[in-house]
C-alpha cells in the first residue's frame, strides 16, 4: 500500500467517527436548555476526544513509513478502535461501557506511543535528535497507563465510576494537551 493512500484511509475513518459523534445531536431526548446544554458538552467532549487522537496520530506517524506491514497492523487496530470511539462514549454512564471505553482509548494510546517509539528507532538510526519524540512516546504511555487504571473504580461493587473515572479521563487529556503545548511553546 502507498502511504498516501493509507492517510487517505485513516483521515477518512477519523470523518466518519466524528460523523458517528454527530448522529448523537439528530433527535436530541429533551428540549430543556439544561439538558441540550448537557447534550451538547458531553457531544463536544467526545468530538474533542476524536480530535485529540487524530492530532496525536498525525504527530506520531509524520516520520514512519506507513506502508510496512507493522504500521498497517497497528494502524487498522487503532483505526478500529477510533470508529467504535463515538458509541462507547454513549455507553461510559454504565459501569461496563466505561470499562469498554477506558479499554479503547488506553489501547489506542498506546499505540499511538508504539507508533511513536518506531519513529524515535527510525530517527536514532539517522541520528536525528529525538528528545521531542521522546517527550511525546512518553506522554502516551502514561496516558495508557491511567486509562487503564481507570477501569479500577468500575471493578468496586455499589460505586458509580462515571463520575470519578470522566474527571481522570478529562484530567489525562488535559494535561496531555498542555503538556504537548508547553513543550511546544518551549522550543
Amino acid at each position: 500500500m502507498e502511504k498516501k493512500s493509507i492517510e487517505d484511509l485513516s483521515n477518512l475513518v477519523f470523518g466518519l467517527a466524528l460523523t458517528l459523534g454527530a448522529v448523537t445531536l439528530v433527535r436530541p431526548e429533551s428540549n430543556d436548555f439544561v439538558q441540550l446544554f448537557a447534550i451538547l458538552l458531553n457531544f463536544g467532549l467526545g468530538f474533542f476526544i476524536i480530535v485529540w487522537i487524530w492530532w496525536l496520530y498525525n504527530r506520531m506517524t509524520k516520520g514512519l513509513d506507513m506502508d510496512r506491514k507493522t504500521e498497517v497492523i497497528l494502524n487498522c487496530i487503532l483505526l478500529f478502535l477510533v470508529v467504535i470511539e463515538p458509541y462507547l462514549w454513549t455507553l461510559t454512564t454504565t459501569s461496563s461501557g466505561a470499562t469498554m471505553y477506558a479499554l479503547d482509548l488506553g489501547t489506542a494510546l498506546l499505540i499511538l506511543g508504539a507508533f511513536s517509539h518506531l519513529t524515535i528507532q527510525k530517527a536514532k538510526k539517522k541520528r536525528e535528535d529525538v528528545k521531542r519524540q521522546i517527550f511525546g512516546r512518553n506522554v502516551a504511555f502514561a496516558c495508557a497507563l491511567v486509562f487503564y487504571l481507570s477501569i479500577i473504580p468500575g471493578l468496586i461493587p455499589e460505586f458509580q465510576p462515571y463520575g470519578v473515572q470522566g474527571l481522570i479521563w478529562l484530567s489525562v487529556l488535559m494535561i496531555s494537551v498542555l503538556s504537548r503545548f508547553r513543550r511546544e511553546r518551549g522550543k
